[in-house]
């Protein structure tokens, strides 16, 4: 983490749609070719081989802020011009890209605390509700305090 120029905070979105769960299947013999000891394993647990996952819909948006270093400043260093947005690719697979872009305004900075206490199990940061079992957003921060923790990050 320490070796990463930028640490973002937790992109927040609302009013965004999302789309109906699809059901997915990961055929570990194909990919790694796994003894079978291993491939009944994948029946139950943490690495079962089926699976949901449920998307965001095409057009949502989520405004958050990029501390320490700035990605688009960057990626301008790289192509030498000035850029305004970046197409990103998120997630796994083909199908996650994001446009980023330039915000004048900053309403709210919150951090994701699970990730907080992985760097630093004192944080002074509080949370509300968790909304999955790893993303807990803190309560909104000033932005010199979400500096101050993501410095930390290392």
């Amino acid at each position: 983490m320490a070796s990463i120029p930028f640490k973002p905070s937790l992109f927040c979105g609302s009013g965004n749609r999302l789309n109906r769960p699809l059901a997915r299947r990961l055929n570990l013999d194909a990919e790694g070719g796994l003894p079978a000891s291993i491939n009944r394993a994948t029946t139950s647990g943490n690495i079962k081989n089926y699976f949901h996952v449920q998307e965001v819909a095409v057009g949502s948006m989520f405004r958050g802020v990029f501390l320490h270093a700035d990605p688009l400043a960057l990626a301008e260093k790289v192509y030498g011009e000035k850029l305004d947005r970046l197409v990103v690719r998120l997630g796994l697979g083909r199908v996650g890209v994001g446009l980023l872009e330039r915000c004048a305004e900053v309403e709210e900075i919150r951090l994701n605390l699970h990730t907080a206490l992985l760097f630093d199990p004192d944080v002074a940061a509080r949370a509300e509700a968790d909304r999955l079992h790893n993303i807990r957003p803190t309560l909104p921060l000033e932005p010199a305090e979400a500096l101050r923790i993501t410095a930390a990050w290392n």
